[in-house]
């Protein structure tokens, strides 16, 4: 009735009693969400004469949930409505069906974004082609290999990115090995133009009868592991030709320390009219040339600690003209615009050469068939009307040094990489990669900036910004401005020096100045002659790398025992070799090898006198 009580069952609700039934709400019997659903059927049927159809869970006849297809209408007596009628159908079989179909596809669809997010995050590529060999789906690691959006490649024939593919997988009656399908490798052309070495792995999608009807195509960018490959085989050469060259390096100035010293020797022995004493200026020209190329030998190979001064760029440049023109060759003509009023910047001289050197070697190669390069200093004030690829540096006083060349220039691909460590565009076997990345260390190190212009064909510029330097710094302690004063003695030194040559030398230009030498030529020696010494000893000249006992344990060891004696180390090694024992360069108590007597004497009297 219109309260939703219960008047009469049929026999297909035998299991309930007839006083369990009649007169009980129809709403005892199913859920509240569908008790809800049919009592506002009830409503509408009673209301307006609706027809309610609903789908509804309920007690059965074994008292348990079943799902009914319920069908709700009016029963009327002379035209007015005096109950609802329902008839009520068994679908429970159908739902659960349903409802399981509804749990596949839902679960299907999960899978389905899963998988399409593992997809979407793979780092290799992946693309989808239909049958006819035109491409459907491609992943972002497509993008990123060969510069292509996926929206520019859906549509487009797939041998127009691979045109090596193998044809046979398009081939319905193909039948491949296991159909497993094919392992490729594929040399490409990138939107850039670059070549893109891809491995790739295609396997064919069949229907039921067997036709392919797509094919799934991975793809992993082996240039790029072969490239790190070669970069970590180059990084380990260079890491071997750096040790060997600290080696070489030792022992060539402890050759040339003992050339440079007897030099200097014979020349203070001989009378200016001697017929030999042009031969002995000769000799130590020669091994001062010698010296300064070991120098610059070690600059390819060793960690630079910075010793900065304040010095002009110009000089700078100019001292190096001889050498950049021997350096680029004749095919190419040099310009230098290097104003003598430049402002002063706080640099290392060594490592500026260094930059200055490098970027004319890149324009060099960069004009092979001949060209101009064009070296310019000048003062530059950075500020808002400077030009817009100047940003990244504050504004203020700089230095502005310019490298131009009208050479092949750079597309903006290449450009964006030139400072990125090992990248290069020379041939194998033409470059490593390492001089502008040195360039851009140098400069940032030096608190600079460098920018670089360029266009294909249109020759390329690079442009150094150095911060001027304001206030100059006082002179160092340990600075050589005065060696020639009071070089002589009357001190004791105990000297250690494992090389014969430099030992000698170094003994028989201290005994001459007036001092008393104590010479060993190891650790172990020198620890016994302190110990066992009875007088004072003024000063341990000590050399840094020896074997079995450094120079810093020696050093180390004596001071314990002689607390008033100084310190003074030498060495041939590189700067990085030199600090692993614990000793900077640069330092007062620090003589780099090769010196000459009168350097060697004026340390010793700065460390003494201290």
């Amino acid at each position: 009735d219109r309260t939703g009580s219960i008047l009469f069952i049929n026999h297909i609700a035998e299991g309930f009693t007839r006083e369990e039934v009649l007169g009980a709400p129809v709403n005892n019997f199913m859920p509240p969400e569908f008790a809800t659903i049919i009592r506002d059927g009830i409503r509408r049927v009673f209301d307006e004469d609706a027809i309610v159809k609903a789908d509804i869970k309920a007690l059965g006849v074994h008292k348990e949930s079943r799902w009914y297809s319920c069908h709700l209408s009016p029963v009327k007596h002379h035209g007015r409505t005096i109950a609802a009628i329902m008839r009520a159908s068994d679908i429970t079989e159908r739902m659960e069906a349903e409802n399981e179909r509804r749990q596949h596809e839902q679960e299907r669809g999960r899978i389905l974004v899963h998988l399409q997010t593992i997809i979407d995050h793979m780092p290799v590529g992946c693309l989808m082609w239909n049958k006819d060999g035109y491409i459907t789906a491609a992943n972002p690691a497509v993008e990123r290999i060969f510069g292509y959006q996926s929206k520019d490649l859906i549509g487009t024939h797939i041998t127009g990115l691979a045109s090596g593919i193998t044809v046979k997988i398009l081939e319905q009656s193909q039948v491949l090995p296991n159909d497993g399908g094919c392992i490729q490798v594929i040399t490409s052309k990138s939107k850039s133009n670059y070549n893109v070495t891809c491995e790739w792995h295609s396997t064919p999608m069949r229907d039921d009868a067997g036709q392919v009807t797509d094919v799934i195509s991975m793809m992993m960018n082996i240039g790029e592991r072969e490239q790190l490959e070669e970069q970590l085989r180059q990084s380990q050469k260079m890491e071997a030709v750096g040790k060997l060259a600290g080696g070489i390096a030792h022992d060539f100035n402890n050759l040339l320390t003992a050339i440079m010293g007897y030099g200097e020797m014979l020349t203070n022995r001989l009378s200016t009219t001697d017929p030999c004493m042009s031969y002995v200026q000769q000799i130590k020209k020669a091994a001062q040339r010698a010296a300064a190329l070991t120098y610059q030998l070690l600059a390819f190979s060793r960690k630079q600690v910075l010793q900065t001064q304040i010095l002009s760029i110009s000089q700078v440049v100019q001292e190096l003209e001889s050498l950049l023109g021997r350096l680029i060759g004749e095919h190419i003509v040099m310009h230098t615009k290097l104003p003598a009023d430049i402002w002063e910047v706080l640099a290392d001289a060594g490592q500026i050469e260094q930059v200055v050197m490098n970027l004319v070697v890149n324009a060099r190669d960069a004009m092979p068939l001949g060209g101009t390069l064009t070296i310019e200093a000048n003062n530059f004030t950075h500020d808002a009307l400077s030009p817009k690829h100047f940003a990244e540096a504050p504004h203020g006083d700089y230095v502005r040094l310019s490298v131009m060349d009208t050479g092949e220039g750079m597309t903006p691909e290449v450009r964006l990489r030139i400072f990125e460590p090992f990248f290069t565009t020379k041939s194998e076997g033409k470059g490593t990669g390492l001089g502008l990345a040195v360039v851009f260390g140098v400069v940032r190190q030096t608190g600079g900036y460098i920018f670089v212009t360029s266009e294909k064909g249109h020759g390329s510029q690079f442009d150094i910004l150095l911060p001027r330097a304001i206030n100059r710094p006082q002179a160092k302690p340990g600075s050589d401005s005065t060696v020639q004063i009071a070089v002589r003695g009357s001190e004791t030194i105990l000297l250690v020096e494992d090389d014969e040559a430099v030992r000698t030398f170094v003994r028989d230009t201290l005994e001459a100045s007036g001092y008393t030498v104590l010479t060993v030529a190891d650790g172990h020696e020198a620890i016994e002659v302190s110990e066992h010494y009875p007088k004072r000893i003024n000063l341990l000249l000590t050399d840094v790398i020896m074997p079995h006992l450094g120079g810093r344990e020696v050093a180390d060891m004596v001071v314990k025992k002689r607390a008033d004696i100084k310190v003074l180390f030498m060495s041939g090694y590189t700067d990085d070799m030199v600090l692993a024992h614990g000793v900077a360069e640069g330092h007062k108590s620090f003589l780099e090898k090769p010196f000459t007597a009168p350097r060697l004497l004026g340390r010793i009297r700065k460390v003494l006198a201290e």
